[in-house]
């Protein structure tokens, strides 16, 4: 998912009964109205104002890839039987000020009428046909710090979908969900620097931060495999001039921090802190840390 088409998911799809792992929904049939919809919210700042992965000051918000996006999808009937749905010839739709959405002319598998088709994002094609939606893995360890990198770490659930029929119309509309929250890094440097990592710590060295682990695709409940008392963010080609505000983002899995110590580190090894109390992450949302850093 390209950053800049980042814009909060609200995923509709429907899988095929009985179909075997990662299979693809091939042979579309036309129908006379949109059949699937898919779309998701944008992330919102704690202070309740928009995000936007294009950066606009309200906040950050991310649009579909229909080059690249596939959601998986399970019947929750059977719990496991996954297929993808690629997002491909989806139609863009006007967004209200939270959505963005895609719909579908056509449905290229046999609902099932009155099932609950579950949908996660991105598609895993690794899961076995014994794999359940209430363990899908995912990992946001490795972020750089920019914007745009933001897109390969963004994992999504949805509490399912009822598919109904209307004589030969099918009508599917799932909502994805966000699973992380992002943080916004605002942060003046008081002097000139190339800077080469950033790193966010708990003061109590608290494993707080959860970088990997699985997630249930119906309720977003996470299960944590590794987790952590700090985040480093590895920075690339970041350089600030004196008084200037860099600013740099990062996904977390949702946790309470306990009060941490942001220090960023530059490429001369010069070490840079701020502290900052504690505060709670939810999942779908922004927050913000702006803080004046102070050299060590």
């Amino acid at each position: 998912m390209n950053i800049y088409k980042y814009i909060l998911p609200v995923m509709a799809a429907a899988a095929l009964v009985g179909c075997s792992s990662d299979e693809d929904i091939n042979n579309p049939v036309d129908i006379d109205k949109p059949s699937i919809t898919v779309s998701k919210q944008a992330f919102t700042f704690e202070d309740g104002t928009r995000t936007s992965y294009t950066l606009a000051s309200s906040g950050i918000d991310f649009s579909w890839d229909t080059s690249s996006d596939v959601l998986g999808i399970f019947p929750e009937s059977t719990g496991n039987d996954q297929m993808s749905f690629p997002l491909t010839n989806g139609n863009t739709s006007g967004k209200n000020s939270l959505q963005h959405t895609l719909i579908f002319d056509e449905i290229g598998f046999d609902a099932v009428d009155g099932e609950t088709y579950i949908a996660y994002y991105p598609y895993n094609g690794k899961l076995t046909s014994s794999s359940s939606y209430t363990d899908i893995p995912f990992n946001i360890s490795g972020q750089d710090g920019t914007l745009s990198n933001l897109s390969n770490y963004d994992y999504m659930w949805s509490s399912g979908a009822i598919a109904t029929k209307i004589e030969d119309e099918w009508d599917i509309d799932i909502i994805m969900n966000q699973l992380c929250s992002v943080i916004q890094f605002q942060l003046t440097m008081p002097e000139a620097a190339t800077l080469q990592s950033l790193t966010i710590s708990n003061d109590n060295n608290s494993n707080v931060f959860t970088t990997a682990g699985t997630f249930n695709a119906q309720t977003g409940a996470i299960t944590a495999t590794a987790s952590s008392s700090s985040y480093t963010l590895n920075l690339s080609n970041v350089t600030a001039s004196e008084n200037e505000v860099v600013t740099l983002y990062m996904l977390v899995a949702p946790t309470t921090t306990g009060e941490v110590t942001i220090q960023v580190t530059s490429s001369d090894q010069s070490v840079y802190s701020t502290t900052a109390s504690s505060k709670t992450f939810n999942s779908g949302k922004a927050y913000r840390y702006i803080a004046t850093m102070t050299k060590n």
